[in-house]
């Protein structure tokens, strides 16, 4: 694997975690979300009564809870999931505005006026590739360092 595609691969996993990472700070919230999702759930049961006939969801015995980063993943994809449903129609226009907004706000982090006139767009690609290359890296070696116990190193600050 060559050193793109691995450093591709790496800002797109997520870590190792456990709650005791996160600490208690998040219960709250997942209260309130689990009070919200029997809700929902009671609705739609209300709505399509042969849902409540469909073959009960279960975790395989001894899975235990989630990580962390796990239900985090869980959670977007069913939101993605839900979202679609109910605005489907607009999902692909909004990706697209935000997707531009970022590149807007990512050229005028990286260029003024005045230097956007002295620089050449292949060279902004260039800069701005070199940018994320440089990121992904630092996120390597951050998830080197977490493995092994490491404090981690290094920082976004001043880029």
């Amino acid at each position: 694997m060559d050193d793109r595609s691995r450093m591709e691969a790496d800002s797109f996993s997520i870590p190792e975690s456990s709650w005791r990472d996160v600490g208690p700070d998040p219960h709250p919230a997942l209260a309130r979300l689990n009070l919200a999702i029997g809700l929902a759930l009671s609705e739609i049961e209300q709505a399509f009564p042969d849902v409540r006939e469909s073959p009960a969801v279960s975790a395989p015995l001894g899975a235990g809870a989630p990580s962390p980063a796990e239900l985090a993943l869980q959670m977007h994809e069913v939101a993605g999931e839900i979202l679609s449903r109910v605005a489907g129609d607009e999902q692909n226009l909004r990706q697209v505005i935000g997707t531009l907004r970022t590149a807007l706000a990512v050229c005028w982090d990286l260029y003024s006026v005045r230097e956007s006139e002295r620089t050449t767009v292949s060279e902004h690609m260039q800069n701005l590739k070199g940018r994320i290359e440089d990121f992904e890296r630092e996120l390597r070696a951050l998830r080197r360092a977490s493995t092994r116990g490491d404090a981690p190193g290094g920082s976004v600050e001043g880029r």
